[in-house]
């Protein structure tokens, strides 16, 4: 069995498919749904999402967004999603290294916030790279 899940991005649609399983950071806490779950909506936490199917597991990268599920599918409307093949680990590590410098540098707070996220988005996309990198 299966169910139809598509994630959307300001700028894309990063999966539009059929998937046995995804698991999903929300602010209750790490769900995981299956074909036949309950109807749910929920705002979504920065994280990683683990898909499967065809018997084999992606990793998306996550910031934010709202999920929404039904019995046969689940919508992922999502601030910033990457799929972990499309991560390079090279211009991970300096993105995290620009976001560090900028924090450091900060000349003011929304500066610093803004090189905050940065940073923790890259080391999002380097956990979940590597994962997928792994499976």
């Amino acid at each position: 069995m299966t169910l139809h899940l598509t994630i959307t991005t300001p700028d894309s649609v990063l999966i539009d498919d059929e998937v046995q399983e995804i698991t999903i950071p929300t602010t209750s806490g790490e769900v995981t749904i299956l074909p036949g779950h309950a109807e749910l909506v929920s705002e979504l936490s920065d994280g990683e999402v683990t898909v499967t199917r065809n018997g084999k597991q992606d990793h998306i990268a996550l910031i934010g967004g709202f999920l929404q599920v039904n019995p046969k599918e689940v919508t992922i409307l999502a601030n910033y999603a990457s799929h972990g093949k499309d991560l390079t680990l090279i211009e991970i590590e300096e993105a995290k290294k620009r976001a560090e410098k900028a924090m450091q540098e900060h000349a003011s707070k929304e500066d610093f916030a803004i090189a905050e996220a940065a940073f923790k988005k890259a080391i999002l996309e380097l956990k979940v790279a590597r994962k997928q990198k792994a499976s």
